[in-house]
């Protein structure tokens, strides 16, 4: 059995309104409206460096058993993981949303073949204030750190499943019929993303407890709630007020606060879900098997 061993997850307790970081960006009182039509209120950002942070969550990790270590960021920066030993270590970017699903890919593999645990280190972290604030959404701060393994696992590993069709191929400054036609084919793009990773083990979307999906904004999820044909009280965002978009990982972040708070139970079985701008998807269905609060 492969899945997640330990699967931790920093977000800053500093929480900045979207009413501060609008009048920062100059932006108009539109866009501000728009974002809190969307849920949004309040977003998760890091006041310390974020190589001290880092460096706060991976001391809970036993080194000494990794033998490989995958980064998976939405946006590229340069990190130090400051080792003492040498590991090999793999960076994956380029897939707006959707990249730390495909690290998780990339990491149960390695681990498959070498029998051996490898860290996955997943990190969006904005690099400046118009890059956090774009098509009526705001992206908050977070770390990921998950040690996948085939031993004490936690977090079982079902299936995971990346693909991308790129529409718009240049975020917000897209022609605006590429970006029409994005929002146009998104939502049965997302089902088709869904259904191909549920056939891949033999599972039905009613197999499927909770789906935890990325919150940019809440229409979207009330778009695929009668797309999918599936309850909208089991699409998960009711963090969103808090944490806004966390980009790759927000809904990882919505999965381990839901098992904090007693919502997901053992045997549990749910879908993960990322989609990005322009045209790339990732998931991940993931049986919670118990032990980590």
């Amino acid at each position: 059995m492969n899945g997640f061993r330990k699967l931790l997850y920093k977000i800053p307790s500093n929480l900045v309104t979207i009413e501060t970081l609008v009048k920062e960006a100059n932006l108009s009182n539109d866009i501000l409206a728009n974002m809190k039509k969307g849920g949004l209120k309040h977003i998760p950002i890091f006041k310390e460096k974020i190589e001290i942070i880092l460096q706060q969550t991976l001391s809970k990790i036993d080194f000494s058993k990794i033998k490989g270590i995958v980064i998976a960021q939405s946006v590229p920066f340069k990190i130090d993981l400051k080792l003492e030993q040498k590991i090999p270590i793999t960076t994956i970017s380029g897939q707006p949303c959707a990249i730390t699903h495909l690290g998780i890919e990339l990491a149960n593999e390695w681990q498959k073949n070498i029998k051996q645990d490898i860290l996955l280190v997943a990190i969006d972290k904005p690099l400046s204030i118009d890059k956090r604030l774009y098509f009526n959404s705001a992206m908050g701060d977070i770390i990921l750190v998950g040690v996948l393994s085939n031993k004490n696992v936690k977090h079982k590993i079902l299936s995971s499943y990346v693909d991308s069709y790129i529409f718009a191929d240049n975020g917000e400054y897209s022609d605006i019929q590429d970006i029409n036609r994005f929002r146009e084919n998104n939502p049965l793009l997302i089902r088709e993303n869904i259904i191909n990773n549920l056939k891949k083990i033999d599972l039905e979307l009613n197999d499927i407890d909770y789906i935890f999906p990325h919150t940019p904004y809440l229409q979207i999820w009330d778009i695929m709630a009668k797309v999918l044909n599936y309850p909208r009280e089991q699409i998960f965002t009711k963090y969103i007020d808090k944490t806004g978009h966390l980009n790759s990982n927000d809904s990882f972040f919505h999965y381990l606060k839901a098992i904090e708070n007693g919502i997901i139970t053992k045997g549990n079985k749910v879908l993960l879900v990322n989609n990005g701008f322009g045209g790339s998807r990732g998931s991940t269905i993931i049986e919670y098997i118990g032990g980590q609060k």
